[in-house]
């Protein structure tokens, strides 16, 4: 991962009515903002196409029955290629885990249930003299977070 954003969440705000002005109460569910990470590509695209056979099988761009056929495994009827190692699910939690500068673990971030809903386009560029590293963007979606410190890991 070249860069992450770490999500902010909000808890909306309920206006309970009085006959002299509006009284503000806390709300009920916390929301949060989708997560963003930037990851270089390899070169055989093999990090960029997990996420795009994800997205497109959660998706069913080709037919109704893609989406049943992703949750089941079945994917080549759709030409998505699939190496056996590669297991696709709905839903995934995703762990960040911040270093110290010495890099030992300090802080982990799980994002829990995490499914996909934007892949960045790659550019491929023919122009430049050196060869420049590949990077796309991956966005989610996800139920919740939990913030654990290195005692607290498990």
């Amino acid at each position: 991962i070249q860069n992450a954003n770490l999500a902010g969440l909000s808890i909306p705000e309920v206006r309970q009515g009085s006959p002299f002005q509006a009284i503000m109460q806390v709300g009920d569910c916390v929301s949060f903002d989708p997560i963003t990470f930037d990851f270089l590509v390899d070169e055989n695209l093999d990090n960029w196409l997990v996420f795009y056979y994800w997205i497109t099988g959660l998706g069913f761009n080709k037919s109704f029955d893609q989406f049943n056929d992703f949750i089941d495994g079945v994917y080549e009827r759709y030409g998505i290629k699939r190496e056996k190692d590669i297991i696709l699910s709905q839903f995934s939690d995703v762990t960040l885990t911040m270093l110290t500068n010495h890099k030992n673990p300090y802080l982990t971030f799980r994002f829990i249930d995490c499914f996909p809903t934007t892949l960045s386009p790659i550019t491929l560029t023919t122009t430049d003299g050196d060869a420049q590293p590949v990077i796309a963007s991956i966005t989610f979606q996800y139920t919740g977070m939990e913030v654990l410190r290195q005692g607290d890991l498990k």
